[in-house]
């Protein structure tokens, strides 16, 4: 097969989409115990004075793919989340959703969602993001300062 400029980038894109793919489709896992996810998170929390953030999503949510891109995207967003919080991942789909963890926390609006929790695990925030959304993905702006308030 001839392999011009084109057919090596299309090759290199779906490589790389493949990757990225595979990559976000770890974040949420269907056979995680959450219970035992925030007890860890807390005493971390605890020994590193630390907040907690407990995020409801689904490897299947583009706005849950987009927000945790963020995360990693955005430098501030991700400096001032490792060091203000311990992250929590709740997996929320057909094969899990985990209904009985999130009742605990409160009722939520839409996937994905936030619970920011004291190191204590005293609700500090439930939020929901589509207030955070602009465009096809969400406001750094409005993301960081919904952490910085809290850390």
């Amino acid at each position: 097969m001839l392999r011009t400029p084109v057919t090596r980038c299309i090759l290199f894109l779906t490589t790389m989409l493949a990757g990225w793919t595979a990559i976000a489709a770890d974040l949420y896992h269907p056979e995680a115990n959450p219970d035992v996810d925030l007890q860890a998170a807390l005493t971390s929390a605890r020994e590193h004075h630390k907040k907690v953030i407990v995020q409801v999503g689904g490897n299947w949510c583009r706005w849950t793919r987009a927000l945790d891109n963020l995360y990693q995207s955005d430098a501030a967003i991700n400096t001032l989340i490792r060091n203000h919080y311990e992250f929590v991942r709740v997996n929320y789909s057909d094969e899990n959703y985990n209904e009985e963890f999130i009742a605990k926390l409160g009722e939520t609006n839409g996937i994905p969602f936030i619970f920011i929790l004291d190191n204590e695990g005293k609700l500090l925030q439930a939020q929901e993001t589509g207030s955070l959304e602009l465009g096809d993905g969400h406001d750094p702006a409005k993301v960081f300062q919904l952490y910085d308030r809290w850390k």
